[in-house]
């Protein structure tokens, strides 16, 4: 029973090449330890501290599930639609860098330029929530500064089914009362 749906990787791969194509500042390093997935372990942050992480943060089910029946492949399809929630962080040295970023990936995810980008990786932008100060201080006892805001997605999942059937019948008209004749009453 495959399940059919947009994969970690898409996602991964969706959101690097969107904070690469519109970063304003853009990075001086293009390079993939700049624009760091948040699920990801053991990653050293760069020395710069000019970097932005994605984290997906919600998963949810919307609707209810919608099934279909193909009797040619003899197959049910469950389908539902998932809302997804990333947060990108976009942290740097200098303190405007960092709002500029974030200011930037707001602005293209409330455009088409930001729903044709998602839409080739069969991702739905529903909508971008507004910017967020979350500037503290780091193990250093420095501040850093770091600006947040949050991609409203969907996608569909599928879930197909094997279902058993056939493709013929042999009718056998027989006449009931002679065939199963009925018991004698006493």
């Amino acid at each position: 029973m495959p399940l059919a749906a947009v994969k970690q990787e898409q996602i991964t791969e969706a959101f690097r090449s969107y904070l690469r194509k519109f970063a304003v500042p853009s990075y001086a390093n293009d390079d993939a330890r700049h624009l760091i997935n948040g699920f990801a372990n053991d990653l050293g942050l760069p020395e710069d501290n000019d970097f932005t992480v994605f984290t997906p943060i919600s998963m949810t089910r919307r609707g209810s599930t919608i099934e279909t029946h193909d009797a040619v492949s003899e197959t049910s399809l469950l389908h539902e639609y998932v809302d997804l929630v990333v947060q990108v962080d976009c942290y740097s040295a200098d303190r405007f860098a960092a709002r500029d970023r974030a200011q930037a990936y707001e602005l293209a995810g409330r455009s088409t330029y930001g729903a044709d980008h998602f839409r080739a990786y069969g991702l739905d932008l529903q909508y971008v929530d507004g910017l967020q100060n979350l500037t503290a201080p780091t193990d250093s006892g420095r501040y850093v500064p770091r600006w947040a805001v949050t991609f409203h997605l969907g996608f569909k999942r599928t879930l197909k089914i094997d279902q058993d059937g056939f493709r013929f019948v042999e009718v056998d008209l027989a006449n009931v009362d002679v065939k199963f004749k009925p018991k004698e009453k006493q």
